[in-house]
């Protein structure tokens, strides 16, 4: 009447717990975590996600594009050289040391992906003066 459950079957199972068990943790707790994951200032930006948890200066971007995965829409910012990655995180244990790339998500984003593509790429070649201007006009600064 009943199957006889063999180890391999039974390594399986616990192993997929496991595995979904920490990265349904993990969702949930960036879900319900208050904190911005990412956020722009006239100093860069700085990104508190698991792989760099520090600020990007401006001077450190080469430039930034808008790219569609699954008709996802993100914006790719290339830096010019890599940062190193928070060894601290839990998935950083996953990936690599240093970051040449930064993605952020802009499909539900309450900002118009255009708009904050040009505006990443602007910041990026300008002067300090010419930063606070571009961040009044943005809307960044009150």
């Amino acid at each position: 009447m009943y199957k006889q459950v063999d180890t391999v079957e039974l390594s399986v199972f616990v192993l997929g717990i496991i595995f979904f068990g920490v990265g349904v943790v993990q969702a949930l707790i960036k879900l319900l975590s208050k904190s911005t994951e990412v956020s722009i200032s006239e100093e860069g930006i700085y990104d508190q996600r698991w792989a760099i948890n520090s600020r990007i200066p401006w001077n450190e971007i080469k430039s930034s594009e808008i790219i569609s995965v699954f008709r996802q829409k993100f914006i790719r910012i290339k830096l010019n050289k890599p940062q190193k990655a928070n060894k601290d995180s839990f998935l950083s244990r996953f990936t690599k040391k240093e970051i040449s790339e930064l993605y952020i998500f802009v499909s539900d984003s309450s900002v118009n992906d255009t708009n904050l593509n040009h505006f990443v790429n602007q910041m990026a070649r300008c002067d300090k003066p010419e930063q606070e201007k571009l961040m009044r006009n943005f809307g960044a600064i009150e």
